[in-house]
């Protein structure tokens, strides 16, 4: 059954039109814990590496809820890395807490 906000059917929520929001990339692609940090990490690696520490803009194109009851963005954007460089866009599902409006 679709409403004015878009399609709105059982566990799955799509808007009209995609929806600008903020991503926080440390709760989608969490770091490996490493036991000294950066220690160890060439420079060059450091440099053109994803960054995955910052927020970053993206494009809600729905939601899905789990079987747990947890909801789920779908949603699309560019990982980039500290140059800000043309990096790789990506569309995946992410938990709700890394998303907010933008």
């Amino acid at each position: 059954m679709a409403d004015k906000d878009g399609d709105w059917q059982g566990t799955r929520r799509r808007p009209d039109t995609p929806v600008p929001i903020w991503i926080k990339l440390a709760y989608v692609l969490p770091p490996r814990a490493r036991p000294r940090g950066l220690d160890g990490v060439p420079l060059r690696v450091r440099a053109a590496g994803i960054d995955i520490t910052k927020t970053i803009p993206g494009v809600l194109l729905a939601w899905h809820q789990t079987i747990t009851g947890d909801w789920w963005a779908l949603a699309t954007f560019e990982l980039t890395n500290r140059s800000q460089k043309p990096g790789l866009v990506v569309t995946q599902l992410v938990p709700a807490a890394a998303v907010s409006p933008r």
